[in-house]
């Protein structure tokens, strides 16, 4: 049996079970409500015949000597009890009834199929409704053969009317029971087609074509309904899916990019360290302040070519890091880490008459490298104060869940929404040549994405309200 086979079995096993327990308990309960019927036939029957026998035993001394009027008056005496007694000629004609003051008005009983019964030797109880009263009796006659040759029947009848209401009313009962039941699995199996079958395996369809590769195909999902939920979840992931084999073609591209970045960005101080070096080389006895001043190029582009290759080598080891399945990470506290990024930042903002400040609780912790969690934070406040023109500068923390987000908060120039899906790939910069002038590498930004990423988190740009730039770093517990 195939999974998707064994998966629509469970799917409807429910419905199937709700449906076989309401054909038990259906089938027990009338099993009950027959036998319940039966008892109450056989007593009646029992009782019935019980008083045919006493009666009989009354009536056929006074039929046999003919004293016919004290047979009346007995039938008479039944009139307020609960038992109808009827006395019968052989012909059908009625001498006596319990219920009648005039037993000739009533119909000839010939063809009454208990009177038939007792002439043919074989006593049985029918139930019906009687044509005089209108209420259910179950009636037993009895053949009396007398001495003289006539014959006559004694029929006696109980009412049922009640028991037979009460056993309608059952049969009612049981039924809209049933017919309740039946509604009430037809709409569970409706709800399981149209709620979780039908979109499951629309879902199940565009998944086997996406494995196919067919990337491009569309996740459906349902307006309602608990499957909606599942289909949102596989159209996230289907999505994420997507995006990094986007990203996997964009690798080789990448990769050239980056050859060509590094090339260029290595070439333009050493061009100019050459030229300076070159310069001082071939011409003795140049004046000390021009002097000074191809040496301070030199030592600036040494250490931006420093810089450069540091942030290089720490993109090496981020890569290579990534792709260990082990992470020898440990417990971090987080304001710790960020107090030495912002200390290791205080000269640089106290230059730039910029307010550093910390908004984190004393005890929040995560699980990373704090070293490298340093170097992120560290990269941020970096950017901020070289870029943003902000009189300060606010790192921020809270934790919701299993995340802890950490904001590196400026209220400076702000950067242009257009540069916001680029400004964290590798030598990227808003402005180029104000980004040289400054001493950036276009690396830093790269540099904590990637750190991001190997505590399996991810970082964001935004706008702060009211103007300027918010870094989000998002740091599982």
């Amino acid at each position: 049996m195939t999974p998707r086979k064994e998966g629509e079995i469970r799917l409807f096993a429910l419905p199937a079970f709700l449906l076989g327990l309401l054909l038990l308990f259906g089938g027990l309960l009338y099993w009950q409500m027959e036998a319940f019927q039966q008892a109450i036939r056989q007593e009646t029957l029992s009782s019935i015949q019980e008083e045919s026998e006493l009666l009989r035993s009354l009536m056929t001394p006074l039929l046999e000597e003919n004293r016919l009027q004290e047979a009346r008056l007995v039938c008479d005496s039944f009139t307020r009890d609960s038992l109808r007694l009827t006395l019968i000629r052989q012909d059908g004609t009625v001498v006596a009834d319990s219920t009648r003051h005039d037993p000739e008005a009533l119909d000839n009983h010939l063809l009454r199929q208990e009177v038939q019964s007792a002439l043919q030797g074989e006593s049985m109880a029918v139930s019906r409704k009687s044509e005089s009263t209108g209420a259910w009796m179950t009636y037993y006659a009895t053949c009396l053969r007398l001495a003289n040759g006539e014959t006559y029947l004694l029929r006696t009848a109980v009412s049922t009317d009640r028991t037979s209401r009460l056993l309608h009313l059952a049969r009612r009962l049981f039924w809209g029971t049933i017919a309740l039941g039946a509604a009430t699995v037809a709409f569970l199996t409706l709800y399981v087609l149209r709620r979780l079958y039908h979109p499951l395996r629309r879902l199940q369809e565009s998944m086997d074509r996406i494995a196919e590769g067919a990337l491009e195909t569309p996740i459906p999902v349902p307006d309602k309904g608990i499957v909606r939920h599942i289909a949102r979840h596989v159209q996230e992931m289907t999505e994420q899916l997507r995006q990094q084999l986007r990203e996997m073609r964009q690798l080789e591209e990448f990769r050239k990019d980056f050859i060509s970045n590094v090339s260029h960005e290595i070439k333009t101080p050493l061009t100019s360290i050459v030229v300076a070096a070159e310069t001082i080389q071939e011409t003795p006895g140049l004046p000390r302040e021009q002097l000074e001043r191809l040496v301070n190029l030199m030592c600036a582009q040494s250490q931006r070519l420093n810089r450069l290759v540091q942030d290089i080598l720490a993109l090496a080891s981020l890569e290579h890091r990534q792709q260990e399945k082990r992470r020898d990470f440990l417990s971090v506290n987080l304001r710790q880490v960020a107090q030495e990024a912002v200390e290791e930042c205080r000269d640089e903002a106290e230059q730039k008459d910029c307010l550093l400040s910390l908004a984190i609780p004393e005890k929040l912790q995560v699980t990373g490298d704090s070293q490298l969690l340093a170097q992120a934070i560290g990269n941020l406040l970096h950017n901020a104060l070289k870029y943003s023109g902000s009189q300060s500068i606010t790192l921020a923390a809270s934790q919701a869940g299993e995340w802890v987000t950490l904001a590196c908060v400026d209220h400076g120039c702000g950067i242009p929404r257009e540069h916001w899906p680029r400004i964290f790939e590798r030598f990227y910069r808003v402005n180029k040549e104000r980004s040289r002038s400054l001493g950036g590498t276009g690396l830093g930004l790269a540099i904590v994405k990637h750190i991001a990423q190997l505590h399996q988190g991810t970082v964001e740009i935004d706008e702060t309200p009211g103007g300027g730039t918010t870094f989000r770093l998002r740091l599982p517990v």
